[in-house]
């Protein structure tokens, strides 16, 4: 609660050069040709308010309320309930937030499952298809050219020949690891 002395005066000059003099929380306003003039008219105007209350028994008592034309950071006063709806805002917000990133999740969830069980290892269709795809690799008709055989061997025999010496040092390292008397045998190139 503040008191008519507390309240906010907006102080704004218009177009037609008049000055306009305030309280927003009242509705209070007073013109003048300059801002002395504007305050005091003002003035007036605040004294036969506090007159009329005065004369009705109405406390001195307004409800701070900051207009929307004072700056920020101008204090404001808490109505009652304002921790509810705090919470209520709060608790509105968590449940969104939980909707939006829920519902995705489940609906991800509820695809892996199905691709999952549609995923079949095993069981007669596996097998199946093992024997269709054994056949078709073992068909001649299937096989590779005989210089693309060439070229993969020469390919791979380069590649092996690269890492024999560290897989033999990977052995020897194996071997010692696992405690076996046997060293292992190295190959030179």
């Amino acid at each position: 609660m503040a008191s008519i002395e507390e309240l906010d005066i907006v102080i704004r000059r218009r177009t037609s050069g008049k000055i306009v003099a305030s309280i927003p929380q009242l509705s209070l306003y007073a013109v003048g040709n300059d801002t002395y003039s504007a305050l005091s008219s003002l003035d007036d105007k605040k004294k036969r308010l506090l007159d009329d209350m005065k004369e009705a028994d109405i406390p001195d008592e307004f409800d701070y309320l900051p207009s929307a034309t004072t700056p920020a950071g101008t204090r404001m006063v808490t109505q009652p309930g304002s921790l509810s709806q705090f919470a209520l805002k709060a608790l509105i917000l968590v449940a969104l937030i939980s909707l939006v990133l829920l519902v995705p999740a489940g609906l991800l969830a509820e695809k892996a499952r199905k691709d999952m069980a549609s995923l079949s290892i095993g069981g007669r269709q596996f097998w199946t298809k093992l024997e269709t795809q054994l056949s078709r690799g073992a068909d001649p008709s299937s096989d590779l050219p005989e210089a693309k055989k060439q070229q993969i061997l020469a390919d791979l025999r380069v590649v092996v020949d690269r890492w024999r010496p560290y897989a033999a040092e990977l052995g020897r390292f194996i071997s010692d690891l696992r405690g076996d008397n046997a060293q292992a045998r190295t190959s030179c190139n």
